[in-house]
């Protein structure tokens, strides 16, 4: 039962960390997209975005911790198996 809370855990881990790092830059837009005119405001205008580097390394620091639970786990139980 343990090895089981212990892969939950991982995993729950993991999850956290890759919703960590997709929402680094804020809430993002999904839905239809269609052709929008583009405004006069300039022909080479152009918007930089800017992610968050604390939170992408908190998602990577995390996802990867996810990750290395979930390797230690599969690595216990392969080692854990009976050859005949």
């Amino acid at each position: 039962m343990r090895p089981l809370l212990v892969a939950v855990v991982g995993l729950v881990l993991l999850v956290t960390g890759v919703a960590v790092m997709v929402t680094a830059n804020g809430p993002a837009d999904f839905g239809w997209l269609a052709y929008t005119p583009l405004e006069d405001d300039g022909a080479y205008s152009s918007q930089i975005v800017l992610l968050s580097p604390r939170r992408l390394l908190l998602g990577a620091v995390v996802g990867g911790l996810g990750l290395a639970v979930l390797a230690g786990i599969a690595g216990f139980h392969a080692g854990r198996r009976t050859r005949p």
